[in-house]
Order: C-alpha cells, then sequence, then structure tokens
C-alpha cells in the first residue's frame, strides 16, 4: 500500500510585540519560533530585544 499522508503537521505561535522585539516574523524568518524546537528556540531568545 502506498503511503499518502492526509494531514500536514502545523504549529502556530502567538508573540506579544507591545515590550520585545526582533521576533521571526514573516519579514525575518532566522529560526522556527516554536518553543520545542531545538536549537531554534535559544536562536530566537538570543536574538531577542526589550523595546
Amino acid at each position: 500500500m502506498p503511503y499518502i499522508p492526509i494531514q500536514t503537521y502545523g504549529s502556530l505561535t502567538q508573540f506579544r510585540t507591545d515590550r520585545v522585539e526582533n521576533w521571526p516574523l514573516e519579514g525575518n524568518v532566522y529560526a522556527l519560533p516554536m518553543v520545542w524546537q531545538d536549537p531554534d528556540y535559544a536562536e530566537v531568545l538570543r536574538n531577542l530585544k526589550v523595546k
């Protein structure tokens, strides 16, 4: 039997940008923003800046 995936793995992430900036958003996706994605979450934390 051929394997045909009928569901994709998706993930949503929400950011609060009023106090912290430089999140990996659509124009600047430097890492995957999900907290379970290792080692990308460390890269996100390293790039965040307080406004």
